[in-house]
């Protein structure tokens, strides 16, 4: 197999800004384009119970599955990876995801709606009893983002947009497909 570097679309923002059926929209839309890809929700690399008590300690899992993963991908000849999470600090999760994907360019595209977009979308979506917990967290999320994010970080809106139309704008704003 010849190592080529592996391209990371990074789809990130706060609970409720649309990530994950933005992430699986770019996927369809890569198998329009005959591209191979795979598309990872890392909500899925650490969702263990109970929860280790170190930040640290939670990032080592993520990256210990995400490098599994990718294993397998790669010898699948993927080239493309697709990931979606919260991604509050982009340093922080760009080190252990190019700690997981050794040669990997990872492009970011930021998420973003207003709270009370995000409360609809996690009203819909959390049914049980996590609501009240997946608000808090998006909220603060939300607000370290807008404290941190660098100014570069590209941004697209999802208010009142189309899952379709907002995968079509993170393939535009982020460049992802050049060279493709």
């Amino acid at each position: 197999m010849i190592n080529k570097k592996t391209h990371v679309l990074v789809i990130c923002g706060a609970s409720g800004t649309g990530k994950t059926a933005t992430a699986f929209e770019v996927g369809q839309r890569l198998q329009e384009l005959g591209i191979r890809h795979a598309v990872v929700d890392t909500d899925e690399l650490d969702r263990v119970w109970p929860l280790p008590q170190r930040t640290e300690d939670l990032v080592a899992i993520s990256r210990q599955n995400l490098s599994a993963l990718w294993w397998t991908f790669s010898h699948l000849g993927t080239e493309r990876l697709v990931l979606c999470g919260v991604m509050a600090s982009r340093g922080e999760s760009e080190r252990w995801i190019t700690d997981a994907i050794e040669d990997s360019d990872v492009t970011y595209v930021r998420l973003v709606a207003e709270r009370e977009t995000r409360e609809q979308r996690l009203r819909r979506r959390e049914i049980g009893s996590g609501f009240q917990n997946d608000m808090k967290a998006s909220d603060a999320a939300a607000t370290f983002i807008e404290r941190h994010d660098p100014p570069e970080m590209p941004r697209v809106r999802t208010d009142g947009k189309s899952v379709a139309a907002v995968s079509v704008e993170v393939l535009r704003v982020s460049n992802w497909l050049a060279g493709a």
